[in-house]
């Protein structure tokens, strides 16, 4: 792993954990708690962060071998737990499932940990993590629905310093891609969660059966299977491709298709990513799409809804008005790669 893929993944966990905190905080405001629930989130922040700085101090050695590898980690999970329920449930007030949240993403960081010391370049383990992950955001989603959710994702993205470390050059490398991947898939849910209730489906959710609805999904899923291959064989400049399938795209899906199915291409969107990343090809770049779409979609909402009332034909005048804006900047990219020195 190169300096580039260090730097890579250090600044996805940090992306991932900065949008994770400060939906915990948009998607908190209404919480009953008996403090501030911005308190306690701020608290779970520092509570996870600085117990991960300090017992990093206690690893000596990333190739250290039985009790004194998983020691440090098991030490974090269950203090980081114990401590976060008794504050969410004695201090806050939280019921006591959703005080469970915030522990169980420290839990499943240690099964992550232990997985990866144990087969730190499997693909199959990536695949038994993804679903660790997954399955634990289901679960906290339905301790403490979406705040839940949110809570677990801080609780799982606080292991990073310690895991980091703990593992190495290479593992410790692909432990802040999965983490950072992992961000995304919470995120992810609560953005869409955001999506559906500004558009009025909150409470029906996406129908992935209807017709428009299966082919949004779908694109959502192939979406990050083919940016991987454009970015192998770099067939268009990073922020070309970023522009066109982060923003344009979602734009373009939002006016010509019905806000609803746009739900589903961001559902399908998020879960490819965060299998194509956390399992197969780690890359920022991927994740930044992600988060892209997610938030061109949320922004766009209210242009879906006014142009979806106009005509077929001025939906079509728009859409050639931003494919001829594609294609200029296609073209001076091309020329531009074309004249530079080889």
């Amino acid at each position: 792993m190169n300096v580039s893929n260090r730097r890579n993944e250090t600044a996805l966990w940090a992306m991932s954990y900065l949008i994770v905190l400060g939906l915990a905080v948009y998607l908190s405001r209404g919480l009953p708690t008996l403090h501030s629930p911005y308190l306690l989130i701020a608290i779970y922040a520092v509570l996870g962060l600085g117990l991960s700085f300090a017992l990093k101090a206690m690893v000596k050695n990333a190739d250290g071998e039985g009790w004194s590898a998983v020691a440090p980690f098991l030490v974090f999970a269950l203090v980081q737990g114990g401590v976060g329920y008794a504050v969410a449930r004695y201090a806050f007030n939280l019921p006591t499932l959703s005080s469970l949240a915030y522990p169980l993403g420290g839990v499943l960081a240690f099964f992550g940990y232990y997985l990866l010391r144990l087969h730190p370049l499997s693909v199959f383990a990536g695949w038994v993590i993804a679903g660790f992950y997954a399955g634990g955001l289901a679960v906290a989603l339905r301790l403490g629905a979406i705040q839940g959710g949110l809570f677990f994702g801080i609780g799982l993205l606080n292991a990073y310093f310690l895991g980091k470390h703990a593992l190495g050059e290479a593992p410790g490398i692909r432990w802040g891609f999965g983490l950072g991947f992992a961000g995304l898939l919470v995120a992810g849910r609560a953005a869409l969660q955001i999506y559906l209730m500004e558009s009025g489906y909150g409470s029906l959710g996406v129908v992935i059966t209807h017709p428009y609805t299966f082919a949004a999904l779908f694109a959502g899923l192939a979406l990050p299977w083919m940016f991987r291959e454009m970015e192998a064989e770099k067939c268009l400049p990073s922020l070309l491709s970023l522009l066109l399938l982060g923003v344009l795209l979602p734009w373009v899906l939002g006016i010509f298709i019905h806000v609803r199915p746009i739900g589903a291409y961001l559902m399908g969107l998020v879960f490819s990513s965060f299998v194509v990343g956390l399992v197969y090809s780690p890359s920022f770049n991927l994740a930044l799409l992600a988060y892209l779409n997610l938030a061109a979609a949320n922004v766009g909402l209210p242009w879906f809804r006014d142009l979806a009332k106009l005509s077929r034909w001025t939906r079509l005048e728009v859409l050639g008005g931003l494919l001829l804006v594609v294609l200029v900047i296609a073209f001076l990219s091309i020329r531009r790669r074309e004249k530079a020195p080889a």
